[in-house]
């Protein structure tokens, strides 16, 4: 029998620190990056890492990171099932969670809450694989 078990979420980091930029206009530009790995044989863990950062050719009021990690339990899946699901679907379902944290950090933190656009998942990490 197929199956693959829930996905289990563990926040593995959140931080913000104010840059103390002037009031001007900034352009949001977030990193995202995903870590596919086999833990063992019934598990597999999908790590997602999205940062703001301040740099010289894009300044940013802040530095932020939010890191998510989202372990699967399955047994007997297909190999091409895991890796759609691990790759695209386990991001659909990881993503909006790191959105909400983005928006509730900064609320929290008395900034403008900082709301961040929905993503293309298969577009966004088309070149990606599993490791």
């Amino acid at each position: 029998m197929n199956t693959l078990g829930d996905l289990q979420l563990v926040v593995e980091e959140i931080s913000i620190k104010n840059n103390d930029l002037p009031a001007g206009q900034f352009q949001v530009d977030p990193i995202l990056t995903k870590k596919v790995e086999r833990l063992d044989d019934t598990h597999h863990a999908v790590r997602l890492l999205l940062e703001l950062k301040n740099t010289e050719k894009k300044p940013f009021p802040i530095e932020l990171r939010v890191s998510l990690t989202g372990i699967a339990e399955t047994s007997n899946v297909p190999e091409e099932a895991m890796d759609n699901f691990l790759n695209i679907q386990a991001v659909q379902i990881m993503f909006p969670y790191i959105r909400t944290m983005v928006t509730s950090l900064t609320s929290a933190a008395l900034m403008q809450p900082l709301i961040l656009p929905f993503v293309d998942v298969r577009q966004l990490f088309q070149e990606q694989t599993t490791e």
